[in-house]
Order: C-alpha cells, then sequence, then structure tokens
C-alpha cells in the first residue's frame, strides 16, 4: 500500500501522530474501512502484535492482501488528545499509520479534505481540530531507527538545531 495519487491536489489529510512516545506518519483515510499499521515500523520500534481471531481479506489498488496480525488498544496522540485504536498490521511503504473509518467514526471525527483537518466531536468533550502537515515535512523526518540502519549502512547523519528568533524591524 503506497502513498495516495491525491496528496498533490490536497485532498489526503496527512500529518504526524505520536503512538506511544514514537512519531509515526499517518494518513487519515476516509476510503479506508479499517486502520492499519504498517508492519516494519511495528517491527523497527519493537511493537508485539497479537493474532486476529479471523483472517482480513484487504483489497487495494492493485493487489490484494491478507492480515493476520493487529495491535490492539494503543495509545495515539494527537496533540494533548489521547485515543485508542485497534490497528491492523500490513505493509504499507509511505505512511507508518493508516486511520480508516473505524476509528475516525469511533472518534466523532470529520475530515475537511480540502481545508486539510480533522475535526473530533465527541460528545461531553471540548472540540478538537487537527491540521495536517505539508507532505515535504515527511521527507524530513525519519525514525531514529531507520537514521541508525542508514548510517550503519554508511551514509552520513547531521544533528542540528534551529532556533526561530524574531527582531524588531
Amino acid at each position: 500500500m503506497s502513498h495516495p495519487k491525491g496528496d498533490a491536489s490536497g485532498d489526503v489529510v496527512a500529518g504526524i501522530i505520536s503512538f506511544y512516545a514514537t512519531r509515526a506518519r499517518t494518513l487519515f483515510d476516509i476510503r479506508a474501512s479499517h486502520s492499519f499499521i504498517s508492519r516494519s515500523f511495528v517491527h523497527d520500534h519493537g511493537f508485539t502484535p497479537s493474532p486476529l481471531s479471523v483472517s482480513l481479506q484487504i483489497q487495494t489498488p492493485g493487489v490484494d492482501l491478507e492480515a493476520n496480525r493487529c495491535i490492539m488498544s494503543c495509545y495515539i496522540l494527537l496533540g494533548d488528545w489521547a485515543f485508542l485504536a485497534n490497528l491492523v498490521l500490513l505493509p504499507l511503504k509511505e505512511f507508518d499509520v493508516v486511520l480508516g473509518m473505524d476509528w475516525l467514526t469511533r472518534h466523532h471525527a470529520s475530515i475537511d479534505c480540502e481545508q486539510r483537518m480533522g475535526t473530533f466531536a465527541v460528545p461531553g468533550e471540548e472540540e478538537f481540530v487537527y491540521c495536517a502537515c505539508n507532505s515535504f515535512l515527511f521527507a524530513m523526518s525519519i525514525s531514529s531507527t531507520r537514521a541508525k540502519r542508514l548510517m550503519i549502512g554508511g551514509c552520513v547523519g547531521y544533528l542540528a538545531s534551529v532556533d526561530v528568533i524574531h527582531r524588531a524591524a
């Protein structure tokens, strides 16, 4: 499963979430019935998947997949807000997590693809708005595990810190 072609036109809501204190590139996908997590992300970060009681047949553009493992009742952080998720393992390429209609519905989310944001309006709680990040930010951030593997393989790594200072004109 790879990055949807519609991203350039702004019809995709994607961003960075916190998954057990690990940054995860995430797609909020109104076309997906279930929510998914990348097999490589699970492996790289040492998460332990559980078997599904029944295998799922997943249809994606160009390929049909079978899924039989998941991460159950995991916490996802969007800013200061915590949400539970059940994530099925799939061989995702461009995203670490895909949050589908099962998760979006459970958390009373409405996705505005044009504005590239999601609104969470759980009854009895304060409304929360999540704004997508630009796709170029994905290219700029990789996991520390992947960075370590790349450097072991001979790539050069740089660590930088940037402070923004506003000066009066």
